[in-house]
């Protein structure tokens, strides 16, 4: 909690969310820091082969389609192409 309020930016992730629970979870984690947030937010689809982005239009929230195998490494490569880690 000490690392999230001192941060200037957070990525949050979360496997499978709704449209009501994501934007009950981008109001209430804003209201717990003044850090710039981020919620990706991976929804496992039937049938999906290939992750793809939704628009979901909410502030700050991605919400990416993707297959049911949390263990996908190549999901993983998609969704996390780009992001970096700072300390």
């Amino acid at each position: 909690m000490k690392k999230m309020m001192s941060s200037k930016s957070i990525l949050f992730i979360r496997w499978g969310a709704k449209y009501e629970e994501a934007t009950e979870l981008q109001k209430i984690l804003s209201s717990l820091t003044k850090a710039q947030i981020r919620i990706l937010i991976l929804n496992p689809v039937d049938g999906i082969q290939t992750p793809t982005e939704v628009d979901w239009e909410i502030n700050n929230v991605c919400m990416v389609s993707v297959p049911h195998d949390p263990n996908n490494v190549s999901t993983w490569d998609y969704v996390l192409d780009g992001i970096l880690l700072r300390h």
